[in-house]
């Protein structure tokens, strides 16, 4: 569909948002690309996230003050070709029930647990940790909202990207599991800001029909894929928070890809703006023969009044609504998080673990994907 210049006189209706994007081309290429590099960029919100299973699994471990008990240089011992282990697997006393001063750990698996020995007094500290992170999720989660309405969709994005990537440049500089803690917290508040504010961008530029698959791309299991290769070819959880900076230096170049959203400027009375970016996702998607004057003229309905969170509570329906959408997101969390953690709880690689969890997410959300359309 074209927009006329009789549809454009100021007697003419205002198009809906969606119908403009049907007019510049729908979901096309521009869609298409701006959709990949935001997944992509997804990835080191995954890595940061997902990648707390490997930095808190606890490895093998043993009470290193039994080796002078059994006057042994090496927990491990082989004979007639079968190893045997001489000390009390995960025991916090000795062979002589004195309390435990030294530990030993196996070394196919460097974390946070044997860099800083969180174990028996102190094996409380992982787990805390992962709640640490939650904390900065929801705080991100809470202050991109507001932010991203009152100065756009665009700056909080990729100020998470920074975020993140000082953060776990701040995790693989870490001296202590304090310092660790903290950076982990600002991860959670930068991945709360990328997911809250990517998918406002996107669902913005996408027509209705392909918004759920745009929006809801199984990215994040074949990320986690990704992840536990890249753990499992590193065995140090430094080494894959240095991989992860690493990888968010180059995805602060899409700035120059990924615009601001035009229905942002609209709300904001500045249609000027959003005609520039309209027009250039016109061009490229080849829809240039348009006229968006009139289309991008605020409705005079319209008030000028700030929103903020307070207002999900403002009426009865929107209440129910909020509540409703809460409870939902917390039933998932448990499921997701607790069966996400659970990994280290399993026999076997945990590389090899988190692969085969990781998998079984693709197949599951691109069903879900089609039956949202339904």
């Amino acid at each position: 569909m074209t927009v006329s210049k009789q549809q454009t006189s100021d007697h003419a209706p205002n198009l809906s948002p969606d119908e403009i994007i049907d007019d510049i081309g729908g979901c096309g290429p521009f869609q298409i690309r701006m959709s990949i590099v935001a997944h992509i960029i997804k990835t080191i919100v995954c890595f940061s996230f997902a990648g707390m299973i490997i930095y808190t699994a606890p490895p093998s471990w043993w009470c290193e003050n039994d080796l002078v008990h059994y006057n042994l240089t090496s927990c491990y011992s082989t004979e007639n070709g079968s190893s045997l282990n001489y000390c009390e697997s995960h025991s916090c006393y000795t062979a002589n029930g004195t309390q435990c001063t030294s530990y030993g750990f196996e070394n196919s698996l460097n974390t946070i647990v044997n860099e800083f020995n969180l174990v028996c007094a102190q094996d409380f500290i992982p787990s805390t940790i992962n709640s640490v992170q939650l904390a900065g999720i929801l705080c991100g989660n809470l202050m991109s909202g507001q932010i991203s309405d009152l100065f756009g969709r665009k700056p909080p994005m990729f100020a998470s990207i920074v975020i993140i990537m000082v953060s776990n440049l701040l995790g693989f500089f870490s001296t202590c599991w304090e310092m660790f803690a903290v950076a982990v917290f600002f991860t959670g508040v930068g991945g709360g800001f990328f997911l809250t504010t990517h998918y406002c961008l996107l669902s913005e530029f996408s027509p209705a029909k392909w918004r759920v698959w745009i929006t809801g791309f199984p990215s994040w299991p074949i990320e986690g894929c990704f992840l536990s290769l890249v753990s499992w070819l590193l065995h140090d959880w430094r080494y894959i928070q240095l991989f992860t900076a690493i990888f968010a230096l180059p995805c602060l170049l899409s700035w120059f890809i990924i615009p601001e959203s035009f229905r942002w400027y609209v709300a904001h009375d500045k249609p000027e703006k959003a005609e520039e970016i309209l027009r250039y996702v016109a061009k490229f998607n080849k829809h240039e023969d348009i006229n968006l004057h009139r289309a991008l003229r605020k409705p005079e309905t319209r008030d000028n009044k700030r929103y903020t969170v307070l207002d999900l509570v403002k009426t009865k329906t929107l209440i129910r609504v909020t509540l409703l959408s809460a409870l939902s997101w917390i039933a998932l969390g448990f499921c997701s998080f607790g069966l996400a953690f659970g990994i280290q709880s399993l026999s076997g690689n945990i590389h090899l673990n988190l692969f085969l969890f990781s998998l079984t997410g693709i197949p599951s959300k691109a069903i879900a994907l089609w039956l949202q359309n339904r």
